[in-house]
This record gives structure tokens, C-alpha cells and sequence, in this order.
């Protein structure tokens, strides 16, 4: 376990941390983070606060194991379409940022071990109809 809150510290140097579980870099002003290697059993990462944009959300998913993510406060205002190369992804945490992409959700649905989503304190405005769409199902 490291955290190194509120400080200015890049994410890529603690992949050298071999047995690294859980990660905390809230508000250390990250913009890019660098080439992910090592983080092989990182679970839980906390990138909230920072200044991540939609695209470093596909370099996070080179975490093999992460579990859970926390990405507040980052002003995002979308995600990637794609999110399925979160394999291991059960908790992801969005509150506080300025989405308003409704897509978000089919985003999401992409996630394979998506188990919990904190998407508070954002400006959605509605749900796609193709979230909600149930005729398939038995």
C-alpha cells in the first residue's frame, strides 16, 4: 500500500514496486502517465484529482489485475467507447467530473466484471434506450 496524495508524482515509477496492491495519487497533478510497466498486482488505484483526459483512461486499462478505479474530480466529460480491456474491473468511480455523455453507460457496458459505478455529481441528463432495452433477455 502507498500514498502519496497531494504531492507531484508521476503513476509509472511505482510499477518497479513488485508486490504493489493499492496505489493512492489523488491530486498530484497528473496529466499523462507515462509507460505502464510492472503494476502486476495492483488492485485498486486512485487518480482522482488530477487532469486525465478521455485517452488515458485506454493507457490505464494495461493494469492487468486492477479491480478497482477511481478517477473523481478529473473533469472528464466523456470515456472511450471501448473499456473491454478492463478485464478484472469490478468498481469504477466517476463522481465529480463533467460528463455529459449519455453514451457513458454503453461505455460501461463494455467493462466484462463491472460490479459497481459511481457516476454522482456529473450532468447526465438520461439513460440511452439501448441501456434499457430488456426484449432480448428471458
Amino acid at each position: 500500500y502507498v500514498d502519496v496524495s497531494e504531492n507531484r508524482l508521476p503513476l509509472y515509477p511505482f510499477g518497479a514496486l513488485p508486490k504493489l496492491r493499492e496505489l493512492r495519487l489523488t491530486c498530484n497533478h497528473i496529466v499523462d502517465l507515462g509507460e505502464l510497466y510492472g503494476f502486476s498486482q495492483l488492485l485498486y488505484l486512485d487518480l482522482s484529482y488530477n487532469s486525465l483526459h478521455p485517452d488515458t483512461v485506454n493507457e490505464i486499462m494495461a493494469l492487468p489485475v486492477l479491480k478497482e478505479l477511481d478517477l473523481s474530480g478529473n473533469n472528464l466529460k466523456t470515456l472511450p467507447p471501448d473499456l473491454s480491456g478492463f478485464g478484472a474491473l469490478e468498481k469504477i468511480i466517476l463522481e465529480y467530473n463533467k460528463i455529459d455523455d449519455n453514451g457513458v453507460f454503453m461505455s460501461l457496458s463494455t467493462i466484462p466484471q463491472i460490479r459497481y459505478v459511481d457516476l454522482s455529481h456529473n450532468f447526465l441528463s438520461k439513460i440511452p434506450k439501448e441501456c434499457t432495452d430488456y426484449t432480448g433477455f428471458k
